[in-house]
């Protein structure tokens, strides 16, 4: 009986420590962000921080100056020199997440991240648009050329890579697709109603020329059928091969941004055809506006 009540005592008094948290304020997160600039060599020393009184730039995106309670949202940081790398932070009911879009992988993850957020927010379209295109631009425009802080694939307009596919051939693929999706009945029902398939591209003429093999680059897909539910499907057209996917939830639509960077770091996409895709996929995916709700408070 003594043992029981012990291991009682132990699990209460551990339990009770755990939910202690020490309120969140301007003074100790920027402690915290310091620390994270001495790993990624942004400082040289906490000490240079905290007894030498170099600059740290923490503010909120929307509005610079800083109330006294940190209101949930994103922050930028970065140590406030004219060659250094920025970052983000996500404030979160007296929680913080850094986003470390200093790699390609960090991007990737902090996209993700974001995106939780934002679906825990309860956010519109454009404020979601405006925060993942926020860290795609200071990724490839500072975060790797810091000292020139450009772009260099934005320098000269690219000519798109042709596929392998005509618009005929592609439009078969995906209809192959659709049928195992069970979007459509067979592929016969396909020939019969062609025109029903629908293929859009995101670039911003959205005309396909028919008499060419189609560009590579990212498209939707859907079949009109009131018999059917119209289900949107997504395709990246490579070389040689496509890449089909859906952005019903949270996941696979930061799975299909994922694709999407990929195949714009190998294609040397600007960065500003890039975030204009992944807007024009974010708006696929949520279509409250924040014209219909216009209650947020941001940082």
């Amino acid at each position: 009986m003594r043992i029981v009540l012990l291991i009682t005592i132990l699990l209460v008094s551990n339990f009770g420590f755990c939910q202690e948290t020490e309120k969140l304020t301007v003074e100790n997160l920027k402690l915290e962000l310091a620390e994270f600039l001495v790993k990624k060599k942004q400082i040289k020393n906490l000490e240079a921080y905290t007894t030498k009184n170099l600059n740290l730039y923490f503010g909120g995106i929307h509005r610079k100056e800083l109330e006294n309670e940190l209101l949930n949202g994103i922050y930028v940081f970065n140590n406030a020199s004219s060659h250094s790398l920025s970052f983000f932070v996500i404030i979160e009911n007296n929680s913080f997440s850094i986003l470390d879009i200093s790699t390609l992988q960090g991007l990737k993850d902090s996209i993700a991240r974001t995106l939780e957020f934002a679906n825990e927010q309860k956010y519109c379209a454009e404020i979601i648009q405006d925060y993942i295109s926020r860290l795609v631009d200071i990724h490839f425009r500072i975060n790797r050329n810091p000292n020139r802080r450009l772009n260099k694939n934005c320098e000269f307009e690219l000519k798109p890579t042709k596929s392998t596919y005509e618009l005929k051939s592609l439009r078969l693929k995906l209809a192959e697709f659709l049928v195992k999706q069970n979007e459509i009945e067979n592929i016969e029902y396909y020939f019969e109603y062609d025109l029903f398939l629908m293929v859009r591209t995101f670039e911003i003429y959205y005309g396909i020329d028919k008499k060419e093999n189609i560009d590579c680059g990212v498209y939707s897909f859907e079949f009109l059928n009131e018999e059917y539910d119209q289900n949107r499907y997504y395709v990246i057209v490579n070389e040689d091969w496509l890449e089909i996917f859906e952005i019903e939830s949270s996941g696979t639509l930061s799975d299909g941004i994922n694709k999407i960077l990929d195949f714009a770091e190998s294609h040397k996409y600007c960065h500003l055809k890039t975030g204009q895709i992944i807007e024009q996929l974010i708006g696929k995916k949520y279509s409250e506006s924040c014209f219909d709700n216009p209650t947020f408070k941001l940082p």
